[in-house]
């Protein structure tokens, strides 16, 4: 499976005419069509498409705006084995892509990776299910502790 997401790391600082930040922000047609050729470029560059951050500065002086530009990019999927079965399979998301997978193995114990779709899968094993007097279950994986509740069906 390709999945896209805005790729941070690879953020750029750019000045781009007025024309083309609302072009792409607001899909305004350029004013002048000069910026034609910097719009075709932009797209060029990123095949993929980027983000544009909502915040600008203006050029003083001129009619440039100062704009971060997110370029997409995108990944093949790594999906472990046990995505297979579906009936068994919860996914929490943490963040920057990361998430907590797991199968139940018994009322006590449960099968529980993270993963990141680039990176893959870390730190495997099967871990004990707490269940605290209000009858709440957490897994419980090194110092982190997840609530079943928060997991969703994958």
């Amino acid at each position: 499976m390709i999945e896209t997401f805005p790729d941070f790391d690879n953020a750029q600082l750019r000045q781009i005419s007025n024309d083309t930040y609302f072009f792409f922000a607001r899909g305004e047609e350029p004013l002048d069509d000069a910026n034609r050729d910097e719009i075709q470029e932009l797209q060029d560059e990123f095949p993929q498409g980027f983000q544009l951050m909502d915040e600008y500065d203006l050029v003083e002086g001129t009619d440039l705006v100062e704009v971060l530009l997110v370029p997409i990019a995108s990944i093949e999927k790594v999906v472990p084995e046990l995505t297979a079965s579906p009936e068994y399979e919860w996914a929490l998301e943490l963040f920057n892509n990361w998430e907590v997978r797991f199968k139940r193995l018994s009322d006590r114990e449960v099968y529980a990776f993270y993963y990141h779709p680039i990176k893959g899968t870390m730190q495997e094993g099967n871990y004990p299910l707490e269940i605290t007097k209000n009858g709440d279950e957490y897994i419980a994986m090194g110092r982190s502790m997840y609530p079943l509740k928060r997991f969703a069906p994958f």
